[in-house]
């Protein structure tokens, strides 16, 4: 607690975690891209055409969290949590050579989507939390939802009326470092981009809600 300084400003939106930043950018045809040429399907990613499509021309940033990095991760902005995705997989390795060598490895492997009604603003957030080898786990803060399970199966929760975050708060974490997708519908925010491999701190600012 108060070890990371969260951004004040009502508009802004935060890094949400500590790591790197990673590509970033904005979704066309339905994809985007874990390293420059290296491209994989939002529908793939969330498991949902229905979803993938709601992100079509907006943004995306990645973070990576090497092993050294603080593993818990937090919420960009003020939140109201409507439901979560755990779609199983594999346990590719997220750093470079896994992401030069292993095609879509982001919709590979084991992860967790959470989708976020921002305040303010209202804009429906994702935020996929991607498991990588070595993860002994990706745990929730709100819920139960874990992956890595022997035998497990897609699953998919909703939270009727929402479960509210301050802007910060821990949502879930990593039991080893991993990497954090952000989504966002088209016009919902305008990115900070930097450059991959740029080092960031949770509560840093990245961009702004644009509010209607």
């Amino acid at each position: 607690e108060g070890a990371r300084n969260i951004d004040p400003a009502s508009e802004s939106l935060v890094s949400p975690c500590d790591g790197a930043f990673g590509e970033s950018g904005l979704v066309r045809d339905g994809q985007a891209f874990q390293l420059k040429g290296r491209p994989y399907g939002l529908r793939e990613l969330l498991g949902s055409a229905d979803d993938a499509a709601a992100f079509e021309g907006g943004a995306y940033a990645t973070f990576y969290l090497s092993p050294r990095d603080y593993h818990r991760f937090h919420t960009p902005c003020a939140v109201q949590v409507e439901r979560a995705s755990y779609l199983p997989g594999t346990l590719w390795p997220v750093n470079r050579i896994g992401l030069e060598g292993v095609d879509a490895l982001f919709a590979q492997n084991e992860r967790i989507c959470a989708f976020m009604r921002a305040s303010p603003g209202d804009a429906l957030l994702c935020l996929v939390a991607v498991g990588a080898t070595m993860v002994g786990k990706v745990r929730l803060g709100f819920d139960s939802l874990e992956t890595n399970r022997p035998g497990a199966r897609e699953e998919r929760r909703s939270y009727p009326g929402g479960i509210p975050l301050a802007k910060g708060a821990e949502w879930g974490r990593f039991e080893f470092g991993s990497t954090i997708v952000l989504l966002a519908p088209p016009g919902a925010v305008e990115l900070e981009a930097r450059a991959p491999g740029t080092p960031v701190r949770l509560g840093e600012r990245i961009g702004r809600l644009v509010l209607a």
